[in-house]
């Protein structure tokens, strides 16, 4: 992917209308808890499933807003403040306190605040270590006003969300992510912006999975659409696959990566988070059904 393309769509990505399609928050519940059966080890707790959590950053504005101060590290309180408009300063604390606070809930161990982090050589964050010593994954991934949140015990995972509102693609310009086989998925399409977006979803999880993110050619890649198992050339050597996610919203893509074979996983049904615990919302949550 080229430097110009990629900050192309990044910007018309981030930089939506604020006033355009709102998305509710289904059926939400009150805090996070992965499933689990009475008696199951830590090591036995999710250990097959990747959890998928999504939030509306529109309901964490005060006074539901997260505890910033309590929940997110000094580094991430000083990034929050730099941002020049309030609704990306808002889906950034949405993101990180969404972040924290469910690996926490994973293990109870480590407060929120506590978590620390590592970056690969690409900038994919990891967790550094867990109280109980086992392998606690995560990827997040955001597009106003919407957060997405993977998290797993066992696979390597990648996730990506996008609004697509009243977004055209220009595609022309995006020819240099797509693959031959993209391209003929696209042309025979009938929605073309959405099977586009599809498409870019699959293959940004996919790529956040294996943790080089945009840094990887895009043109080198497919997901194929029946298996969700991810073609390159030349070979990764290692199985990823990419699956897309139903949301219940026509104009909301979601797509989780990971490392290992499409049968490998259980992806749970993503769950919407509430802030604060006991917070009651109504079930649209005011949802805009205009297109």
């Amino acid at each position: 992917m080229t430097t110009s393309t990629s900050r192309w769509f990044r910007q018309s990505k981030l930089c939506r209308n604020p006033t355009g399609n709102d998305y509710g928050c289904g059926n939400i519940i009150q805090f996070p808890q992965p499933d689990r059966a009475k008696g199951s080890t830590a090591e036995q707790q999710g250990a097959d499933t990747i959890d998928v959590w999504l939030a509306n950053a529109r309901n964490f504005i005060p006074p539901n807003s997260f505890p910033s101060e309590t929940v997110l590290s000094a580094v991430e309180r000083e990034r929050m403040k730099r941002f020049h408009f309030a609704k990306d300063s808002l889906l950034y604390c949405t993101a990180h306190a969404m972040k924290r606070i469910l690996l926490s809930s994973y293990e109870p161990v480590c407060r929120p605040r506590q978590w620390r982090f590592i970056e690969n050589p690409y900038g994919k964050p990891m967790v550094r270590s867990t109280p109980s010593g086992l392998p606690l994954h995560f990827n997040l991934s955001h597009s106003w006003p919407i957060v997405a949140v993977a998290i797993s015990r066992r696979y390597l995972c990648g996730i990506d969300v996008e609004c697509s509102n009243d977004f055209t693609v220009q595609h022309e310009e995006m020819q240099a992510v797509l693959h031959p086989a993209d391209r003929e998925r696209i042309a025979k399409s009938t929605e073309k912006n959405r099977c586009f977006l599809d498409i870019w979803t699959q293959k940004e999880a996919a790529a956040k999975a294996v943790g080089s993110g945009l840094s990887w050619d895009f043109e080198s890649f497919h997901v194929c659409p029946e298996s969700g198992q991810v073609h390159c050339e030349p070979s990764l050597h290692i199985p990823v696959t990419a699956r897309s996610i139903p949301t219940g919203h026509k104009q909301l893509l979601l797509a989780v990566g990971w490392i290992g074979n499409c049968g490998d996983p259980k992806l749970s049904t993503p769950k919407w988070l509430s802030w604060p615990p006991d917070s009651q919302h109504s079930s649209n949550n005011g949802i805009n059904t205009e297109q």
